[in-house]
């Protein structure tokens, strides 16, 4: 009834620092996933979180999140369609704090930021148009978009491991012979319309076409 009648939503959903279970940090993707199914389609946020929140439900001890693992939540939830991201500050325990984000953790949020910022009118496009897509191997994951006759391919490393020589089919390329990859300075070859490349822990690659 609640999803009936609003116009957006959205989850509050921390997996390491409430749950302790850091390798579930795609859970914020996943709630975007059954919001939209139980909305039919409607406008989802994600609240991402960003400190060590101390709630006095989980085990003493439990760390925050890392800069790594907040970068992947972050892309996460946007590859699975959030139109928007809030974050999550609060500690409960010790006492109460509104804002206790480590330094790290705000230094990957302002990278971050700026990359959503350099990227927001490309990602409010339709999401996944038909006319182009890409295949990648879990842990890998992608979402596409078209704009100003560009075409964009977001792929996140959803995992704490290093991987070497992923392939990326891309379908709809036509006869493009190379992508660049955003903000790296480089580009990539494309052999029988895939690219073969590299990703640290939690890290996503733009290639654009």
């Amino acid at each position: 009834q609640y999803l009936a009648a609003s116009d957006l939503s959205s989850s509050g959903i921390y997996p390491v620092t409430a749950w302790n279970r850091p390798f579930d940090v795609d859970v914020s993707g996943r709630s975007i996933d059954r919001l939209q199914n139980l909305s039919d389609g409607k406008t989802q946020y994600a609240v991402i979180e960003t400190s060590p929140q101390n709630g006095p439900w989980a085990p003493k001890g439990v760390p925050g999140v890392s800069a790594d693992q907040f970068r992947g939540e972050v892309w996460d939830s946007v590859i699975h369609g959030a139109q928007g991201v809030v974050y999550f500050p609060q500690q409960f325990l010790p006492n109460f704090s509104y804002d206790a984000t480590p330094p790290a953790v705000v230094a990957q949020m302002k990278t971050q930021d700026a990359l959503l910022t350099q990227f927001s009118s490309v990602l409010l496009n339709p999401i996944d148009p038909s006319s182009i897509s890409a295949d990648v191997s879990s842990p890998l994951e992608v979402s596409w978009r078209i704009y100003r006759g560009k075409m964009y391919f977001f792929v996140l490393n959803m995992s704490n491991a290093t991987l070497s020589g992923q392939d990326i089919h891309f379908n709809g390329i036509g006869a493009a012979a190379s992508v660049d990859v955003a903000n790296e300075s480089r580009s990539l070859n494309v052999s029988g319309g895939a690219v073969s490349d590299d990703f640290t822990p939690y890290q996503m690659h733009v290639y654009t076409v």
